[in-house]
């Protein structure tokens, strides 16, 4: 009670007045509230006596009615959605009525005051709400997830984790040519049946890296998909029948991994390293029903033990460990759009022609995609398809003919005709001196922008600095990597540079700077081995698009046009900047690890 009057004469201190009407002074573990009654004691939320009563009359008048006006099941609709707070399965019971009034609104061309007849499902709805409506309530806190599970889905098949255990099986030709958003949430029911069957009162967590469908189970259905709605309703009816809460999640960064060894790998196996009939993972389960046990749905599919020790499990992670994840990122685009190609013409994997290869970058070629574009999609195709007579997809002769008649029909063309002079950008940086005055998102940006322009490397190369990698004596830093880059190879040297004092002008000196900022985050690192790091709290390693924000921020600041330069561009203007004070092309070369002067002179070299 002390609390609460020390809290009220705080407000009046304040200048606010509370109502004495609206107000609850006296601890109480049951609360009205807006049309609900809220209980600390069950933790649940439930409507009031008036809005129960509300609700019921106005059911019960809709259902009476041989025919209502649309706008009077548009009331009943707003009521019923009104009811949600404090209905735990509300959600599930009102989509029929949605999709009659919208039906009816297109006939009668948007009129609502014309007559509509509900259909016989809204009917039933309606009469769920009609004997649920008394006892309703909706629990505030759900129980804690005891069981968590992990799936995936693609046109070829589908799979499914629970701690050690794995499932999964192939499509058939009907489910093959479904939408992907109703391949994941096939794949999420039938790990449900699969892996909680005889699971009652339990909350089952499960991570599904489609957020449609994640949307679908958590709103307990939609409107923009019938098909979608009725497959999310089954599910949800099939887990109140168990008294299972049911809690969809995207998958987080760290379960990405788990995620991608168990399931994904398997979408990549879609070619010829997959000998023909063979199919998807089923491992044995604990106890567990099999999956052709648990749906009539799943005896359509084909499945066969696979463990951990089979080769092309192996293959298939070292193919996609070979992969940066920048390449990964591009070839997954193409790659999904290679699947969607072939199930839409029930291409198949195992017995692949050329023609039809060629066919698919035609697709891509029609949809305006440049030459560059066509290329990658190459390359991601070359990476996992191999062809009778030839060694790889990329290097067939038609393959190589196509891509050159793209080449002669969309010549591509340098991002840049022009670059900007690398002095603008430096008389700005004069201007952040003496260093000791600057900020430390100053002092940070300026030695972003200078170790760039004075290494000529990419943005990968900055933020993959560590401290480990950097000699400092008291004339020279010397820099290298610790990590891959974009153009690291095997049997090559990794990227490696060396600044050395410069002495004309000590305002924009690299070393300088880098030693600056070196002491400046010293006792900011709490341990933190990047070079660079956040200059906000908690002054964590930052990311490569935050080293590219930062180059833009003081291109900017310089009257850089940054709609039109990028900060990858700060290569082409270093490099440019350099050749136009006569510095020997080998000792650019070397510098920026370009292997030879047609790469600097095609790509980077430009006027000013």
């Amino acid at each position: 009670m002390q609390n609460i009057k020390d809290t009220v004469l705080l407000f009046n201190k304040l200048g606010f007045h509370l109502h004495p009407l609206k107000s609850v002074v006296i601890p109480t573990k049951r609360l009205t509230f807006l049309g609900f009654n809220l209980d600390s004691g069950s933790m649940t939320v439930s409507a009031t006596e008036q809005k129960v009563l509300k609700t019921l009359k106005s059911c019960k008048k809709l259902k009476a009615k041989q025919n209502s006006l649309i706008s009077e099941v548009a009331e009943v609709i707003g009521i019923l959605v009104s009811n949600f707070p404090g209905t735990q399965f509300g959600q599930l019971y009102y989509r029929s009525l949605e999709y009659d009034k919208t039906n009816a609104l297109i006939c009668s061309k948007g009129n609502y005051n014309a007559p509509m007849k509900l259909s016989s499902r809204s009917m039933i709805k309606l009469d769920w709400w009609i004997s649920n409506m008394p006892v309703a309530c909706k629990n505030i806190q759900p129980l804690k997830a005891n069981i968590q599970l992990q799936t995936d889905a693609s046109n070829k098949g589908w799979g499914a984790v629970y701690g050690d255990q794995q499932i999964g099986g192939r499509w058939n030709t009907n489910e093959a040519m479904d939408h992907i958003n109703i391949l994941e949430l096939k794949a999420a029911f039938f790990a449900l049946k699969s892996f909680c069957s005889q699971a009652n009162k339990t909350h089952v967590q499960i991570q599904i890296d489609n957020t449609t469908a994640v949307s679908y189970i958590n709103n307990m259905g939609g409107s923009k998909s019938p098909v979608l709605n009725t497959l999310a309703i089954e599910l949800w009816e099939w887990c109140i029948h168990r008294n299972i809460w049911f809690n969809p999640t995207m998958p987080t960064e760290n379960s990405a991994g788990q995620r991608e060894r168990h399931i994904d790998r398997t979408s990549v196996a879609h070619t010829n390293m997959v000998p023909p009939g063979s199919t998807v993972t089923v491992q044995p389960t604990l106890d567990l029903p099999t999956i052709s046990q648990t749906t009539s749905a799943h005896n359509t599919q084909q499945t066969a033990p696979i463990t951990p020790e089979t080769p092309l499990n192996e293959v298939i992670e070292v193919l996609m460990a070979s992969w940066r994840p920048g390449t990964k990122k591009q070839y997954s685009t193409y790659l999904n759009k290679w699947l969607e190609f072939c199930s839409k013409r029930t291409i198949d994997y195992s017995s692949l022609k050329i023609s039809e290869a060629v066919e698919f970058l035609m697709a891509l070629h029609s949809q305006g995609l440049r030459y560059s574009s066509i290329n990658t999609a190459r390359s991601a195709l070359s990476s996992i398809l191999k062809l009778d007579n030839c060694d790889n997809f990329g290097t067939h002769s038609l393959v190589t003919r196509f891509m050159k008649g793209i080449y002669e029909l969309i010549k591509p063309k340098p991002k840049y005709n022009q670059i900007w002079d690398v002095s603008q950008v430096l008389d700005y940086l004069k201007t952040l001196y003496p260093l000791e005055k600057l900020s430390l998102k100053e002092l940070t940006q300026k030695t972003v922008m200078l170790l760039l322009l004075v290494t000529g490397q990419r943005g990968q190369f900055i933020h993959l600095l560590s401290l480990n990698g950097i000699q400092l004596t008291s004339q020279t830093a010397y820099l290298s990597l610790e990590e891959h880059t974009k153009t690291s190879r095997p049997n090559k040297a990794a990227a490696a540079v060396t600044i050395t004092e410069f002495t004309p002008d000590s305002r924009i000196c690299p070393l300088t700077t880098l030693k600056a900022y070196i002491k400046e985050t010293e006792t900011l690192r709490n341990g933190e081995n990047k070079l660079f790091i956040s200059f906000i709290k908690p002054n964590k390693a930052v990311s490569r698009d935050t080293i590219s924000r930062w180059t833009k921020q003081v291109l900017t600041n310089s009257g850089i046009d940054t709609k039109m330069f990028t900060s990858h561009s700060t290569r082409a203007a270093s490099a440019t900047k350099a050749h136009q004070k006569e510095i020997p092309l080998d000792t650019i070369l070397n510098t920026i690890g370009w292997e030879s002067a047609e790469t600097f002179r095609k790509y980077y070299h430009k006027p000013v």
